[in-house]
């Protein structure tokens, strides 16, 4: 009977295990890289379309609420703010959800979720499954000098990034205003101008075009 007793427990003790590892196996798929919440340092331009590594943000709109979850996301359906701003080399990018869909990633040099993802993000639109309509526009943000990979003006072409992208500002003046989900955080806004989802980090190929078709189709 104590044998049995003792099976029993040992079996009960592989299934909880069992539960954690798959518990924190989930956790690591929908975890990114946390920001600073905090301004950072770095190349400032003074607005007058220099080269620098952050750069001045105009927002016009309101603000999302600060993303939790996929689920139950309270920004869904409500008015993505609109983007004014420069890329590295001072060169004026506004995001106009007008001109079709767009899909707004947020990014960080030093964050190894964005390392990862960009090249499956790259590999997703040269096998011909993007949604030939979806405009994406990379947003650098939360810049480190003494992290990894700085400065993001080479870092982003050199990880081969071929969208537009924005320099956010030092206080995250754009990576605040759609809500602040961990790196890589992506933002789908439809023609309307709405919200259709936030999620917030490393997504499989396989998976973008089904998720971003459900949100711009559901």
């Amino acid at each position: 009977m104590t044998t049995s007793a003792n099976n029993h427990g040992h079996h009960g003790i592989r299934r909880l295990a069992v539960g954690l590892v798959t518990a924190g196996s989930l956790l690591v798929a929908i975890t990114g890289c946390a920001d600073k919440d905090k301004p950072n340092e770095g190349t400032v331009a003074d607005g007058q379309s220099s080269t620098a590594e952050v750069q001045p943000v105009t927002v016009t709109g309101t603000a999302l609420p600060k993303f939790t979850a996929v689920q139950g996301d309270t920004a869904v359906g409500q008015d993505a703010p609109k983007l004014d701003g420069f890329d590295f080399a001072g060169k004026p990018v506004t995001i106009d959800y007008s001109q079709g869909p767009t899909m707004v990633v947020f990014l960080a040099h030093w964050c190894p979720h964005c390392n990862a993802e960009i090249p499956v993000l790259l590999k997703w639109k040269n096998s011909g499954q993007m949604p030939a309509n979806l405009k994406v526009v990379g947003v650098s943000s939360d810049v480190r000098p003494t992290s990894a990979h700085y400065p993001p003006s080479k870092w982003l072409p050199g990880m081969g990034w071929s969208w537009p992208s924005i320099a956010d500002s030092a206080e995250m003046t754009a990576f605040k205003a759609f809500g602040q989900g961990g790196f890589p955080f992506f933002v789908v806004v439809g023609t309307d101008g709405k919200v259709k989802l936030r999620n917030s980090g490393e997504i499989p190929a396989n998976q973008l075009s089904p998720m971003i078709n459900a949100a711009l189709n559901g």
